[in-house]
């Protein structure tokens, strides 16, 4: 269990630092998938207005009575015309680059490498070598990325380019940490055969 909680750090880390690579190190910018908002302050200020509370919002509304077939075809209409969207909206300001907000990072890669140790450690428990370790390990970064983002991609309307950038990030982030996992956990060591009389 020793190598559990090592690997769980260790990987933990590796992923927090493969943030900075991708983020601030610019591996992002590949994907033109996060652009600044044009116009922000007239925008802004349409949604101070509009907005009095912190909240996902998103357009056209769907009526609430879904039986009503006028309601829903002006719906319809609207959604197959464009614009639509989602908003994420914070009312309250927050400092910029919070410590907190890093301390909440890093524990919860530690968390998330916990759960990919303990996957490892089942696969090496039951006799799989380094193969089948990296084999579990990226088989969940790439699940992790769809599940995640693709979904989002399917049911939300998210932007291609987008989706593409954030399952990079977390596809590769835990590709690279996995392969850390794997190399640290190992299985029991198998028991002593006790000494022939």
């Amino acid at each position: 269990m020793g190598r559990v909680i090592i690997a769980s750090i260790v990987g933990g880390i590796v992923f927090f630092a493969w943030g900075f690579a991708f983020w601030p190190g610019g591996i992002n910018k590949a994907f033109d998938g996060l652009k600044p908002l044009p116009a922000e302050a007239a925008v802004v200020e349409g949604l101070d207005l509009a907005l009095d509370e912190t909240g996902v919002y998103y357009f056209p509304e769907m009526p609430a009575d879904m039986s009503d077939e006028v309601a829903m075809e002006a719906y319809a209409e609207r959604h197959q015309a464009g614009p639509i969207g989602k908003v994420i909206y914070r009312q309250e300001g927050l400092p910029a680059m919070s410590p907190m907000v890093f301390v909440k990072g890093i524990a919860i890669d530690v968390i998330v490498a916990f759960l990919v140790s303990m996957i490892t450690f089942s696969v090496a428990k039951n006799g799989g070598g380094i193969v089948c370790k990296l084999v579990a390990v990226w088989a969940f970064a790439i699940g992790a990325a769809i599940a995640s983002h693709g979904m989002l991609w399917n049911w939300f309307y998210i932007p291609t380019d987008y989706t593409l950038m954030m399952m990079a990030d977390v596809a590769g982030g835990w590709i690279i940490a996995g392969f850390f996992i794997a190399l640290i956990v190992r299985g029991p060591k198998p028991a002593l055969a006790p000494p022939a009389e």
